[in-house]
């Protein structure tokens, strides 16, 4: 005898199939709820991007590190040679005396680790071209030490390496920020907006997906495969109580009723 014929239809479907539409049906119910906590999510994020960020600003300066030989006109061993010295010169921003430098030039009264901190040394690939960038919570402080940091580089590069024909060049100085550089209150506002949607779309998903109870009798024909022949249908009142649903009959006197177990619209 065939074994699986013994074994049930329902034993063998375990697979739990989703459907798409319902499922939409079902959060369309929720429209409502979802629409405000999608804006409660963006009204917290531009709340926390307004009072708990604290605003920090930015000021870039840079230098061009270029090589020319005495009397002559540059070649391209000396653009070679300029490639070279940027990637030095990249690692020697960050020394411990070029940092020592910088606030003794500026008066700034910090440690050369919140210095470096705060320094940002870059370098567009293929070019000769160095960038310091500051980032402080005091505009002032991001302009004055940028600027000192292509002035010191000037001096102290070369000096270091020996290379004193090789002297970089100011290409921009640093200007005064004026508007912070890490409160972008529309990307905030966005994602909080996203998080939001997302966190209870996730939770009317997974209510959907726990709830196993019939909520009409189509739903039993396509779970269990029964076609329902009668279902009982609410009349008048009702009354939840000792896990029974109670319906009162509008020709019920002085308090009689009938009692009838099941949830609301039990097929029978």
């Amino acid at each position: 005898m065939d074994e699986n014929k013994m074994i049930p239809a329902q034993a063998k479907n375990t697979e739990v199939e989703i459907d798409l539409l319902d499922l939409l049906n079902a959060l369309k119910q929720h429209w409502l709820p979802i629409i405000l906590v999608t804006i409660a999510g963006g009204l917290l994020a531009l709340l926390f991007t307004r009072f708990l960020i604290t605003p920090e600003y930015q000021s870039t300066s840079s230098i061009y590190v270029v090589s020319a030989s005495a009397g002559s006109a540059l070649n391209l061993s000396d653009l070679n040679f300029g490639t070279n010295l940027t990637n030095d010169y990249k690692v020697l921003v960050n020394s411990r005396t070029m940092m020592e430098n910088v606030l003794a030039n500026t008066g700034d009264n910090i440690s050369v680790g919140r210095l470096k901190s705060m320094l940002s040394v870059g370098n567009v690939s293929g070019t000769r071209i160095l960038s310091f960038t500051i980032t402080s919570t005091d505009p002032a402080r991001s302009q004055r030490l940028a600027n000192a940091f292509a002035e010191e580089a000037i001096d102290f590069l070369p000096e270091v390496m020996g290379v004193r024909d090789s002297i970089p060049t100011v290409v921009d100085s640093a200007v005064l920020p004026t508007t912070p550089s890490n409160m972008n209150y529309l990307r905030n506002i966005a994602i909080g907006l996203l998080l939001g949607l997302v966190v209870i779309v996730a939770i009317y998903v997974i209510q959907y997906l726990l709830n196993d109870s019939f909520d009409s009798s189509d739903d039993v024909e396509k779970y269990l495969g029964i076609v329902p022949i009668a279902m009982v249908p609410e009349n008048g009142q009702k009354h939840k109580g000792g896990g029974y649903y109670y319906y009162y009959s509008n020709n019920t006197k002085k308090g009689r009723y009938k009692k009838q177990e099941g949830k609301r619209g039990s097929t029978k």
